[in-house]
C-alpha cells in the first residue's frame, strides 16, 4: 500500500513538544501521525531553529524553515497545520496554491476570526482541497451520540467546567453543541474570570431555545482540566483524555448552580486509552467514522461568531464593572 506523503507545519506544543519526553503518550501530531502505517511524514516545517533541530534529532525527518520551498520540493498530499492562531489564515492561503495537496487538517478554531474562516473556506472549495478543522472530539462517534441529546430534549441543562481559555479550550464543547444547535438566543457574563494569554476565561450562561448551558472557568491553567455535566438526564462525562477530573468546590459553591449540588450522576467513561488524534486522521483519510466535515465547519463558524459577541460584551463588562475599581486597575 502506497503511503500518504504528509507535511507537518508548526512544531510547537501540539505539533511536537507536548509529549516529547513521554514514551506512552500520543498527544502531539508527530507522534500520532507516526502511529499510522499508511502515513509517511516527509518534512517538519517551522521558523524556530531550536524546534527544527530538536525535531530532526529525535525523528530523523527532513526539516525546513520555508513552507513554500518545502511544498514545491516534497509535494505532500496531506498537510497538518498547527501554527499560532494569528498565522493560520496566511499559512492556509499559501497551501491552497499547491495542486499536490488533497487534504489539510488545521488546528482549531481554523482562523483568527469568523471572516477569515469563511474566506478560507471559499478559497479551499475553489481549489478543490478538503479542509478539516481539528476539533478532535467532534470526530468521535460516542461523544457525538451524547451531544445528539441536545436537540432531542424539550429542555436541557448542562454545566461545563473549563480552563486554558474560552476560545482555546472551551471551543471544543461549543463546537460539539453547535453541531446540533443554532447560536444561543442570548447570553450573560456571570464573572469576568482571569485571562489566559490573550484569551478570555469568563463564566458565561448561554440561553438556547430548548435549554441552557453554563460555562465555568476553573482558573487552573497548568493542565487540561474539563468536566461536562448534563443535569436533566443525570449523565456525567469524565475521562483522562477528554473531560478530566473537575473541581468540585467550584461546582458546588458557585451560586448560579448551587441548587444542583445533590444530583447523583451516572458516569460515562469514554475510551481513555484510544488515541483520539489518530482517529481524526483515519476519518479524514479513510472515512472510517463517516463524520460529516461540512457540519463541523459550520459549527466552527458558529464558535467564532459567538466568541466575537462574548468578547465584545466581556470588554464592556470589564470596563463598566472593574476598570474604575482601583483594586483591578493596577
Amino acid at each position: 500500500m502506497k503511503k500518504i506523503n504528509t507535511m507537518l507545519v508548526g512544531l510547537g506544543g501540539i505539533g511536537f513538544y507536548y509529549d516529547k519526553n513521554k514514551k506512552s503518550s500520543y498527544f502531539s501530531h508527530i507522534k500520532s501521525l507516526l502511529k499510522l502505517k499508511y502515513i509517511k511524514v516527509i518534512c517538519g516545517v517551522d521558523t524556530n531553529k531550536k524546534r527544527l533541530l530538536d525535531f530532526k534529532k529525535i525523528y530523523k525527518i527532513d526539516i525546513s524553515n520555508d513552507i513554500v520551498k518545502s511544498l514545491k520540493k516534497y509535494k505532500p498530499k496531506f498537510v497538518v497545520v498547527s501554527v499560532n492562531i494569528s498565522n493560520l489564515f496566511k499559512i492556509l492561503k499559501i497551501i491552497s496554491n499547491f495542486k499536490s495537496v488533497k487534504n489539510v487538517l488545521v488546528e482549531k478554531p481554523g482562523a483568527e476570526n469568523f471572516e477569515e474562516l469563511n474566506k478560507i473556506y471559499s478559497i479551499y472549495k475553489k481549489s478543490k482541497i478538503n479542509l478539516f478543522i481539528n476539533y478532535n472530539r467532534s470526530y468521535q462517534k460516542k461523544i457525538l451520540e451524547v451531544f445528539s441529546l441536545l436537540k432531542k430534549k424539550k429542555y436541557f441543562k448542562l454545566v461545563y467546567i473549563y480552563n486554558r481559555g474560552l476560545l482555546n479550550n472551551c471551543s471544543h464543547l461549543l463546537n460539539l453543541m453547535f453541531l446540533h444547535l443554532d447560536l444561543p438566543k442570548n447570553f450573560t457574563i456571570l464573572n469576568k474570570g482571569s485571562k489566559f494569554g490573550k484569551d478570555i476565561q469568563p463564566d458565561v450562561k448561554l440561553n438556547f431555545k430548548n435549554g441552557e448551558a453554563i460555562l465555568i472557568a476553573n482558573g487552573n491553567n497548568k493542565i487540561i482540566h474539563n468536566e461536562l455535566i448534563f443535569f436533566n438526564n443525570k449523565l456525567k462525562i469524565n475521562s483522562n483524555e477528554i473531560f478530566t477530573k473537575f473541581t468540585k468546590f467550584k461546582l458546588v459553591n458557585n451560586r448560579y448552580i448551587k441548587k444542583h449540588k445533590n444530583y447523583k450522576f451516572n458516569q460515562l467513561n469514554e475510551i481513555n486509552k484510544k488515541n483520539y488524534q489518530t482517529s481524526v486522521y483515519e476519518n479524514i483519510l479513510k472515512n472510517k467514522n463517516s463524520v460529516k466535515n461540512k457540519n463541523i465547519f459550520r459549527s466552527s463558524l458558529k464558535v467564532l461568531n459567538l466568541y466575537k459577541k462574548i468578547y465584545l460584551k466581556y470588554k464592556k463588562f470589564w470596563d463598566e464593572t472593574y476598570k474604575k475599581n482601583e483594586l483591578y486597575s493596577k
